[in-house]
């Protein structure tokens, strides 16, 4: 879908090629209708009728398929068949805006189709249309002609007036300055045609000046950047659409190319270069930021590099050994004597000290009254701890092993994350000139894309440019055709009235 609106038709074609047989029923329809489109992309309407022909009946696609259909019949060289077909759009009653949008537009083709055949059913046809539809200006103008063509001029003037009223945004209201004059004329209505045809010529003068003086401002981008501004910019724009015009003086001439497919597809093309150039902007301001953490990272590792040094770890990892063989060594003793005293914890061995004390100093008390009491009492707590001791040391020389088999697995991970740490400073020198030549190469890298992406930019705008240009130069010379048209007109009524006065 995307290569079909970019108008890639063999990429659309080749991706279509790619589908299996397992879609669902409404993605399978859009698919029929696609592969419709892209056959009429190619003016083969045959076929795409045949492609469309499946979905007429289809309740949810029904008027849109018949729409398509019916262009591809007319077109085919089966016009009855198509205007059948689009009469039946034509008279669909529909809220939706975009039925009813289709609807109008369908009235619009066949009014338009039969104005020189049939200028009475073309009337018909183009009464349908909405008066404040997007397609009301051409359906006036339609209507007026149509008028014309049955002679009926004065009917004409009906339509052609609503709008001269309105904003002058497309061909219609131009076309319709020239048409009030010409109708006035038929009249006969001389004097009135002529103020008709000076109005024209005046509006015409002044919108082809307009025009000249406006292409300076789009020559310099400036309806590029408006149009770019009308979305955010946080993402690309594939399927995005322009819902309104710009608010420029310059834009007023382009509402028929702006709304054009192909316009729309520069657009977004502009768009997702421009969302390309921003992003490769963001990655081309973070380089500075990677090298700056590099260099940091380097500059931390050098500092703590002589901290980790092998024979500083391995003369820890020693030490703690030996300290770990002393312990055991101590054990052994230990459980050989039975020693439950030489386990007792820190504040068990601060209260052995203090009995001890207490037990030394006794004779300074021997003459009190209460010296037995004394020395009982102390007798009592010592053999109370040493009871406790005692009881306990089974359990307290099995916490002391476990302790020592903790420490025997934790210095062997050290061995282990000794060899892990000499094979990190062997390989880190080279991971940081990596990590540094990568950096660079993203930055040239990044570098290489913004020219590229800068260069499209310019071609695309050069491409829009091409297009508006071609289309103000078109609307010029319709404008130049139209004035060189009342010119003549108002230059012919006023030979006429000349020749009149001197014939009287």
């Amino acid at each position: 879908k995307i290569r079909y609106h970019k108008q890639l038709y063999d990429a659309a074609d080749r991706a279509i090629a790619r589908i299996g047989n397992a879609l669902e029923p409404a993605l399978a329809e859009e698919l029929q209708t696609l592969k419709a489109n892209l056959l009429m992309a190619r003016g083969k309407y045959t076929e795409a009728a045949q492609a469309l022909e499946p979905l007429e009946e289809r309740q949810d696609t029904a008027d849109y398929a018949r729409f398509n259909l019916g262009v591809a019949l007319i077109r085919a060289g089966r016009e009855l068949d198509g205007q059948a077909l689009l009469d039946r759009v034509g008279q669909l009653q529909s809220n939706d805006p975009y039925l009813k949008a289709l609807r109008d537009r369908a009235n619009l083709a066949l009014g338009f189709s039969l104005i020189k055949s049939d200028p009475i059913k073309a009337k018909d046809y183009l009464a349908r249309v909405r008066l404040q539809g997007p397609f009301s200006s051409k359906a006036l103008l339609g209507l007026g002609w149509a008028a014309v063509e049955l002679q009926q001029y004065a009917q004409a003037l009906v339509p052609w007036d609503e709008l001269i009223k309105r904003p002058r945004v497309d061909q219609a209201g131009f076309e319709a300055l020239l048409g009030r004059g010409y109708a006035l004329e038929l009249l006969q209505a001389y004097p009135a045609a002529m103020q008709s045809y000076a109005n024209a010529i005046g509006v015409y003068e002044q919108e082809i000046t307009l025009l000249d003086a406006n292409r300076a401002a789009i020559d310099a981008g400036r309806l590029w950047t408006e149009l770019l501004s009308q979305v955010e910019g946080d993402e690309m724009g594939w399927f995005w659409e322009a819902e309104l015009l710009p608010d420029s003086p310059e834009a007023r001439f382009l509402p028929t190319l702006m709304a054009s497919h192909g316009f729309h597809e520069a657009i977004k093309n502009l768009r997702d270069l421009d969302f390309l150039s921003r992003k490769l902007a963001d990655w081309r301001a973070a380089m500075p930021a990677y090298s700056n953490m590099l260099a940091l990272r380097r500059e931390t590792y050098e500092k703590q590099l002589h901290t980790l040094s092998p024979e500083t770890v391995l003369a820890r990892v020693a030490d703690a050994r030996a300290r770990r063989d002393a312990l055991a060594n101590e054990l052994a003793q230990i459980d050989q004597h039975q020693d439950a005293m030489a386990l007792a914890n820190e504040k068990e061995q601060k209260l052995l000290k203090r009995l001890k004390r207490m037990q030394d100093k006794m004779w300074l008390v021997e003459n009190h009254p209460r010296y037995p009491e004394f020395v009982e009492r102390t007798r009592f707590y010592k053999g109370l701890l040493e009871y406790d001791l005692r009881t306990t040391y089974p359990a307290r020389r099995w916490q002391v092993q476990k302790t020592l088999r903790s420490l025997d697995q934790e210095l062997q991970q050290s061995l282990g994350l000794q060899n892990s740490l000499q094979q990190a400073r062997a390989e880190a020198p080279a991971r940081f000139e990596g990590f540094d030549q990568r950096i660079q190469g993203m930055d040239g890298r990044v570098q290489a894309l913004q020219a590229e992406v800068h260069e499209a930019f310019e071609q695309q705008v050069q491409i829009l440019q091409t297009l508006v240009d071609g289309e103000l130069e078109r609307l010029r010379g319709r404008l130049v055709d139209y004035l060189d048209q009342a010119r003549f007109s108002l230059a012919h009524l006023q030979d006429l009235a000349a020749s009149k006065g001197g014939a009287e």
